[in-house]
């Protein structure tokens, strides 16, 4: 799609005279958006936030800045804030939105992901509940396209009663790793922590390591623990760009650790984690070192994910497409993946095997409603 179309949608969305999402509760709460060389991202996460009651912090990496007449659209939107900030890594962007962020809980959302109002809400009332906690997060739902019709699944099914809570550290540390789920870095914080937890978070060449420093950041601080409601709307529409300053994305955990290239990396990450570890639990040195070596081994040899329970049928054709790719067939797979034919076939495998939450039991009536209007904001959006 050409800029000028998107842009022109862009402008009517936002100055139209009626309110599309109506909104009845004012959060406390900054949402900050970290980005890279996707500006229709961009347009699409400021329209579904404007002038809707909490605050939004745009964080953009790309090597250009948005585009002017983009920008001049986003300067009128009085609860969204746009800074380019080019050449800084992931944690960087994250730290720079921490301090910019002047309201009472703050949280991240990746680009093409969304968040469910209510979800938010109970999110944050858990605070009220229990003001010991760090992090508080809902269930997880998939976002994804038939035919560019957009419709949500089930996603993330072993997030239900997922909760991290003990007071000792080291047991929490070891109850969140034994079994780990990536659940904090989408989490609601309070301010304060947030600040904290992202103040000397480094960049690496591995990008997933950001998440497990959060993660074990998070669980040093406190406990975490999830709502029933739906909250993260986790988006396959898009594929990541890739930047070299953030890490390679390809790059996996466990050839990290492995890789005596990485060696000088591996030991600066283990002495800044484990002088933290003795810090918050008064152990010694050698204890910690110990502590978040197991932890690494737990991270690596963790068969857990977000994703449900696979049928018998669908864990056959990863089976298969897995086999495919390490034969001579690998490089004909990956060229009709992604060719006219690869990608209907991919999308309609996806549809067939992804349970519909719309026709879910769980989502109460205010929850339908909310998701209903997301899929129509969606339908309408050209992106």
């Amino acid at each position: 799609m050409s800029n000028s179309k998107l842009n022109k949608w862009f402008k009517d969305y936002i100055f139209k005279k009626e309110i599309f999402f109506k909104d009845k509760k004012k959060l406390n709460l900054t949402i900050i958006i970290f980005t890279f060389q996707r500006p229709e991202c961009i347009i699409k996460s400021a329209a579904y936030w404007a002038d809707r009651p909490l605050k939004v912090i745009i964080i953009d990496g790309s090597t250009k800045i948005l585009h002017k007449f983009t920008r001049e659209i986003l300067k009128k939107i009085k609860n969204i804030s746009y800074y380019h900030l080019p050449n800084k890594s992931i944690p960087e962007r994250i730290k720079f939105g921490a301090y910019k962020s002047k309201t009472k809980f703050t949280m991240c959302q990746g680009d093409d992901d969304f968040y469910l109002f209510s979800g938010l809400i109970e999110s944050v009332e858990k605070f009220k509940k229990n003001n010991s906690i760090a992090a508080s997060m809902g269930q997880s739902v998939g976002l994804d396209y038939i035919n560019n019709k957009p419709y949500l699944f089930e996603y993330g099914e072993n997030l239900k009663n997922y909760n991290i809570i003990n007071q000792n550290v080291v047991e929490r540390l070891n109850d969140a790793f034994k079994n780990y789920i990536p659940a904090a870095f989408y989490a609601v914080f309070k301010t304060k922590v947030f600040k904290e937890l992202w103040k000397n978070i480094q960049t690496s060449s591995c990008q997933e390591l950001y998440e497990y420093e959060h993660a074990l950041r998070t669980y040093l601080e406190g406990s975490l623990v999830t709502t029933k409601k739906k909250y993260w709307v986790r988006s396959f529409q898009h594929k990541s760009k890739n930047s070299k300053i953030d890490g390679n994305r390809k790059l996996i955990f466990s050839e990290w650790l492995s890789n005596k290239k990485f060696s000088s990396e591996k030991n600066f990450l283990i002495h800044r984690l484990s002088s933290l570890i003795s810090k918050k639990t008064l152990s010694n040195k050698k204890a910690s070192t110990i502590l978040v070596c197991r932890i690494f081994d737990l991270i690596r040899f963790n068969k857990n994910s977000l994703y449900q329970k696979n049928s018998r049928f669908f864990y056959f054709i990863i089976y298969f497409k897995k086999l495919l790719e390490i034969t001579f067939f690998s490089k004909y797979l990956k060229k009709f993946k992604n060719s006219k034919y690869g990608i209907i076939l991919i999308e309609k495998l996806n549809y067939c095997f992804r349970r519909k939450i719309i026709s879910s039991k769980q989502i109460s009536k205010v929850q339908e409603t909310e998701i209903k209007k997301l899929l129509e904001f969606l339908n309408d959006c050209p992106i």
